[in-house]
């Protein structure tokens, strides 16, 4: 047994301490909302009131959520007639899923080089191919590395102005383009665009890409050989937005990403488009907790965190959060004295405000006001339970926060650390 030395409130305890495990951070995923998310959407982006089938996109880590545990719950829900593909940006978001025994095929949207198809070479996986370099690129490859790519989605800029190849090139070009491809001995499965402001209402450029898409496919029906076979089967347009508007009866397939988890662009195309279309029912399907770590006391005019920018006007109650910028908090949330932010931590129903600068780990808030702040304060001393504080989550959703920080949820989604544990929400 220690002896108590009794040097303040260091002081060694002649007894054993009660260990204390303080939880990280946790992301929950309310994968029935998922699923139900995917249904709706099939319905909603088919005039014909029959599924379309869906290649949800799920680059930069699924938006946030996790890509291995968005797929795999998916792909358990999903045959291959719903679920012909899922679609990345880069190769080694592929090589991931694939690492992670995920089997249904998968388009890389963006980038991928040479180099990575020969150094990690995958199976069932798509390219689309939008560029010259982009054709180059594959040309360089060896047959036998061609071999194990599933093919080939050729991709038009209509109005995007990024990549893609003119829709306008005609079919003798667009030919030319279809035989290099096809002597390499890949497959054409597809033809594709994408939306530049599909969230406005009228979008008159919404309409205009429309027109131009048709176009494009007008000539590559009018360049496809005979013996080529059968002309490709997916034709796909719509991102998440895009899926409400029509985009015409030879579109096969649709490619959501945001509205998949429930979340729009910000509060104001929240708003626009519930209004636009007062059947639009997406469910939320990421939550977002930290544990309070720690409360204590601080007098009137004492500082806390770096910098001391948070002045305490009077005595306060202050609470220490597990979870910092390292996270995905940013750090621009940080508070002096006296300011105010729309955006709060929730605790047990209500809000508490960030007090001080918001540090790579940690957050401050300030508990004086909460109506539990004394039992608070008691269930984290006596460490028998956690206490959480909610950051995202049905009192304050991903939109506002997108909206209260001046930039879209797409931004607050991918800004959330890996290293904050990502699980299946439990009832």
């Amino acid at each position: 047994m220690l002896e108590n030395r009794g040097f303040g409130p260091f002081a060694i305890e002649a007894t054993q301490p009660k260990l204390v495990r303080v939880k990280a951070p946790e992301i929950h995923l309310d994968l029935e909302a998922l699923k139900a998310n995917f249904e709706w959407l099939a319905l909603a982006s088919s005039a014909s009131g029959t599924r379309l089938p869906l290649m949800p996109v799920v680059k930069a880590d699924a938006y946030g959520h996790g890509s291995v545990l968005i797929a795999k719950a998916l792909e358990s829900a999903f045959d291959e007639t719903r679920l012909p593909f899922f679609c990345v940006a880069r190769w080694a978001e592929a090589a991931e899923l694939r690492s992670a025994s995920v089997k249904t095929p998968i388009l890389v949207l963006s980038q991928y080089l040479a180099e990575e198809i020969l150094e990690t070479p995958l199976d069932s996986i798509s390219l689309l191919v939008s560029t010259e370099q982009d054709l180059r690129s594959l040309e360089r490859l060896p047959a036998g590395a061609l071999v194990r790519l599933k093919g080939v989605h050729v991709h038009f800029n209509t109005g995007m102005n990024r990549l893609g190849f003119p829709y306008s090139m005609g079919p003798v070009a667009l030919e030319k383009i279809l035989s290099r491809i096809l002597k390499l001995g890949l497959s054409v499965e597809g033809f594709s665009t994408h939306l530049a402001r599909a969230e406005e209402d009228p979008s008159v450029l919404t309409h205009s890409q429309r027109s131009r898409f048709e176009a494009a496919l007008a000539d590559a029906r009018a360049s496809w050989r005979a013996e080529w076979g059968v002309f490709p089967k997916w034709i796909h347009v719509a991102n998440s937005a895009g899926l409400l508007r029509d985009m015409g009866s030879q579109v096969t397939a649709a490619r959501p990403g945001l509205f998949l988890w429930g979340v729009h662009q910000d509060l104001e195309s929240k708003d626009r488009l519930e209004g636009e279309f007062p059947n639009l029912k997406l469910r939320a399907v990421l939550g977002l907790r930290c544990a309070l770590r720690e409360v204590f006391e601080v007098q009137k005019g004492e500082g806390v965190s770096y910098g001391h920018r948070w002045i305490a006007p009077s005595r306060r109650s202050v609470g220490i959060l597990n979870f910092g910028y390292a996270d995905g908090l940013a750090r621009a949330l940080s508070r002096r004295e006296g300011e105010a932010s729309n955006l709060k931590f929730w605790i047990e129903g209500h809000p508490v405000s960030i007090i001080g600068t918001v540090t790579m780990d940690m957050v401050l808030v300030d508990l004086t006001e909460h109506p539990r702040s004394a039992e608070i304060e008691a269930r984290v001393r006596s460490a028998e339970e956690t206490v959480w504080a909610q950051w995202i989550g049905p009192e304050q959703p991903v939109e506002k926060h997108a909206t209260t920080l001046g930039t879209i949820s797409y931004e607050i989604l991918c800004d959330l650390s890996r290293r904050v544990k990502r699980e299946a929400k439990r009832d």
